[in-house]
């Protein structure tokens, strides 16, 4: 006999699907942030240190440091950029309203860094895996994996070990108006929520529907205080948001 070494029969390599494909590179991009948390401490410390009633500027450093850690997906990056402008002014909404909602400032300004991280993991999964294809993703692949990103979020969180206040409020921010309150005071989920519909009517004024602020103020219980704090910061939400916006 020659001495050759006989190798198995190998398949060729199959083409995966783009399911399959999106829900690999879902799991790639958790396991990448998952060795991330300081990156979103040193952000939250930021804007949770700043404010109309200290002296203290905030620090764009560590927003930017964010930004190139987790907010990056090329070939995406128009909806990458939007998720990211309004992650940060839903971020300095949060920051605001925290107090007269007599919630913590760092747990609001943490959840609304997080509230979108969701869409950044998919958009990002997205953007990887049509670097790896000449197709451009759409359609029944991109609505299956995308259902696919809770359990890629919940696992992400759990390992980053944070405030538990945070994760309840990363998670169920958009349907907090369907649970009732237990009792125990304003909810950190409702806190950004409110804090989201502020930014988005603050960022596309044309698009919001008249009366919608109000209107979901009574809904979630929002003290007159909170209208009062956004009102007496405007000239101070208006320099912050021009200093953020090359972040």
């Amino acid at each position: 006999m020659s001495d050759a070494t006989i190798l198995p029969f190998e398949r060729p390599n199959r083409r995966r699907e783009p399911r399959e494909l999106l829900g690999g590179m879902l799991l790639r991009e958790r396991a990448r942030l998952a060795s991330q948390p300081a990156a979103f401490r040193a952000a939250v410390n930021s804007l949770a240190g700043a404010g109309p009633a200290v002296a203290a500027p905030v620090d764009l450093a560590p927003l930017r440091a964010l930004r190139a850690t987790l907010f990056v997906a090329p070939g995406r990056e128009p909806e990458m950029h939007r998720i990211w402008r309004e992650t940060l002014a839903t971020a300095v909404l949060a920051s605001l309203i925290a107090a007269p909602l007599q919630l913590d400032r760092s747990v609001m300004v943490g959840a609304a860094l997080l509230h979108r991280l969701d869409e950044m993991l998919f958009v990002t999964a997205v953007a990887h895996a049509e670097a790896t294809t000449p197709l451009r993703l759409r359609g029944p692949a991109l609505r299956r994996a995308y259902s696919e990103r809770d359990a890629v979020l919940a696992g992400l969180l759990e390992g980053w070990d944070l405030d538990p206040r945070i994760v309840p409020a990363v998670r169920d921010w958009r349907s907090c108006l369907d649970v009732s309150e237990d009792g125990g005071g304003f909810t950190a989920s409702r806190g950004v929520y409110f804090a989201h519909l502020l930014a988005m009517t603050r960022l596309y004024p044309e698009e919001g529907a008249p009366g919608i602020v109000e209107l979901a103020a009574r809904e979630l219980g929002v003290p007159d205080a909170v209208a009062q704090t956004v009102g007496d910061a405007a000239h101070w939400l208006s320099r912050t948001f021009r200093a953020l916006s090359g972040v």
